[in-house]
């Protein structure tokens, strides 16, 4: 009986632990100040998929769903998660990311609607 355990439980953590996969492309698209970059994640298989983008929310976040003061991904878990189930993604940096990224960045080049 207990042998029967062990193989269920060790055919089941193999299963588990397989790799996901799926594809990651850098795609920037320009726009007047500044190119917008972004990822976009789609399955293995992704002939038919449906797309959905994915917009950072209020502040500086950048497309995986970070600040500068704050690290978490949670955008970039969220895609991986919807690639699991057959659903690409598209996700970007907000065009003032990129701004402050720049070399010579000056605060009044920025305005409101670059965080929008």
């Amino acid at each position: 009986m207990k042998i029967k355990h062990l193989i269920f439980l060790l055919f089941f953590s193999f299963g588990y632990a397989q790799e996901l996969k799926f594809n990651a492309q850098e795609i920037n698209i320009p726009s007047e100040k500044v190119t917008v970059n972004g990822t976009l994640l789609s399955p293995e298989n992704h002939e038919g998929v449906p797309l959905v983008i994915i917009i950072p929310g209020s502040g500086a976040n950048d497309r995986d769903g970070n600040q500068a003061t704050a690290k978490n991904n949670s955008l970039k878990y969220l895609t991986e998660g919807l690639a699991q189930h057959k659903i690409a993604t598209y996700r970007y940096d907000k065009s003032a990311i990129a701004l402050l990224k720049k070399e010579g960045f000056k605060e009044e080049d920025v305005g409101f609607d670059d965080f929008v």
